[in-house]
């Protein structure tokens, strides 16, 4: 799999157009002197500098294609695509944990708390704000203080009441 950029900026922007598989702009077509109905491969190799007035560009824009060096480079970005596409919360947990023990090595408690709050937030178990609501959705009064981030809700008496 070819994963650097081709020699020839031409042939890399054929790739790119081919790893995208998005159609030119009319606009772009006509520059080009492509007829509205070419294929994405007629537009790689008029992008890749073959000549679309000749009557074997057809036959040669499969050909320029099918290059080992074009399809390897098509590959290799559509699988770095597919690895960026790939981040799920599973694995932004994962490198939250990973962060929040190298700041424990480094013993700095305040980064391992964001780590800590981050993998909350992902899981879904920490908001930002809450709102507290007593019976039929009434706001209750009083009960929610913020303090410089997370609001905290106080519920129930205090002890002793």
């Amino acid at each position: 799999m070819h994963s650097v950029a081709l020699r020839n900026p031409q042939e890399e922007r054929a790739a790119q157009h081919l790893a995208a598989g998005f159609a030119l702009t009319p606009e772009e077509r006509a520059k080009r002197g492509l007829p509205m109905t070419a294929s994405l491969q007629e537009e790689a190799a008029a992008l890749g500098g073959l000549d679309t007035a000749a009557s074997s560009f057809r036959a040669n824009a499969r050909k320029f294609c099918q290059r080992k060096l074009i399809r390897e480079r098509v590959a290799g970005i559509q699988y770095q695509g597919a690895m960026l596409a790939s981040t799920s919360v599973a694995s932004l947990l994962v490198e939250a944990e990973e962060a929040r023990d190298l700041a424990m090595k480094l013993k700095e408690p305040s980064a391992a708390n964001q780590c800590i709050q981050t993998k909350a937030k992902l899981a879904g178990i920490w908001r930002d704000k809450v709102e507290a609501t007593g019976k039929d959705g009434v706001p209750l009064a009083g009960a929610a203080v913020t303090v410089g981030g997370p609001t905290i809700i106080m519920t129930g008496a205090p002890g002793g009441a």
